[in-house]
């Protein structure tokens, strides 16, 4: 668990978790009160909650995204309304957690939309210092997604490579790019 590894090094940390699935907040909460960490979980919508008022205030983001190529149809956008990209109203929020399941591996096409729509968000959270870690899979282009940071001034690695079952793994980890 991140949060007992992070407390251990950075006692003052704030730490945040998000998870579009209400159940899945919820067991991230029962599972921080047993190992006795303060975390604060938000049932949302990728970042949305924390822009602007925590602009820059990020040190590392963590972001294990629905990265499984699928229709675009199979994302799960409990948030929006189905005849615009704009937020809604809870009330089109799916009854059930089994209804959201999906949002848990339907990425889209090439398992990338989620992912970039989490892009657009990341450079006004991040601070200067921060380093932001993504997990993917091959078939979301890891390196487009490094030249698609560097065009936000990011710089990015892969950190880490497995192959797990059938999915080739990678971690990647960006930071903003040094000047000068």
């Amino acid at each position: 668990f991140l949060g007992m590894l992070f407390k251990e090094y950075h006692q003052n940390g704030l730490f945040f978790a998000t998870d579009i699935n209400p159940s899945a907040s919820s067991s991230i909460s029962q599972t921080a009160k047993t190992n006795k960490i303060e975390i604060h979980v938000c049932s949302c919508d990728l970042l949305s909650p924390f822009s602007p008022r925590l602009s820059s205030s990020f040190d590392i983001i963590i972001f294990n995204p629905p990265y499984v190529p699928t229709e675009s149809e199979e994302i799960v956008h409990p948030f929006l309304s189905s005849s615009s990209s704009t937020p809604s109203s809870s009330s089109n929020f799916p009854s059930s957690s089994s209804s959201l399941l999906p949002a848990s591996w339907a990425g889209g096409k090439r398992g990338r939309e989620v992912i970039d729509r989490f892009f657009t968000q990341l450079p006004s959270l991040l601070s200067p210092q921060g380093r932001f870690y993504l997990v993917v899979v091959e078939e979301n282009d890891p390196q487009e997604l490094m030249r698609e940071a560097e065009k936000m001034g990011l710089v990015g690695r892969v950190v880490k490579k497995r192959f797990c079952i059938s999915e080739g793994l990678s971690v990647l980890c960006f930071e903003w790019g040094k000047e000068g």
